[in-house]
């Protein structure tokens, strides 16, 4: 039998290593609109897939913290605090929704519905967040594209990143569906 502070520190150490991986899959992006803003990236697809398959606990976590570190050490330092509240508010609506009624990201209608207002919420959040970093409407309008595109991308690989991974053995087991 595995003790409980052998599971907690299993699982510290799989939330890190998730975090890790949406740390790095933020930084292969490009800037869409040549504004600070608008930088469109692969964050969301290992961010969509822990939200459905671990739910919204872990997946504020996940997201939040790994394109909060992001942020810190690149050139969008600035954005970090945004950043933190936006994505972890992200994974937890993804992860509420995909885990709803006890269907543990096993619907595609509920995890299209919280990855739908979770884009939202990414769209919204950073639209307001470069008005009050920048104090203009001007950039916000301009990063519109780029973070459409960006959930657009996360949703067009995080799906089905979620869907291929439940069948794998290592997440089956991690998630006790054997």
């Amino acid at each position: 039998m595995v003790s409980s502070e052998s599971n907690k520190i299993r699982e510290m150490t799989i939330l890190g290593v998730l975090i890790a991986i949406v740390a790095i899959s933020t930084r292969i992006g490009f800037n869409v609109t040549g504004t600070p803003g608008g930088y469109a990236h692969f964050g969301n697809i290992p961010l969509i897939a822990v939200a459905i398959l671990l739910g919204k606990r872990r997946g504020a976590i996940v997201g939040g913290m790994g394109m909060f570190i992001f942020d810190l050490v690149s050139e969008y330092f600035a954005w970090a605090p945004f950043t933190l509240i936006i994505r972890a508010a992200m994974g937890f609506i993804i992860g509420a929704w995909a885990w709803y009624n006890g269907k543990q990201g096993q619907s595609l209608i509920l995890n299209i519905i919280g990855v739908l207002l979770a884009s939202v919420v990414m769209v919204g959040g950073y639209f307001i967040s470069e008005y009050l970093i920048y104090g203009t409407w001007v950039g916000p309008v301009q990063s519109l594209p780029g973070n459409i595109i960006q959930a657009v991308v996360g949703i067009a690989g995080g799906l089905p990143l979620a869907y291929a991974l439940r069948n794998s053995k290592m997440i089956r087991k991690y998630l006790s569906l054997e």
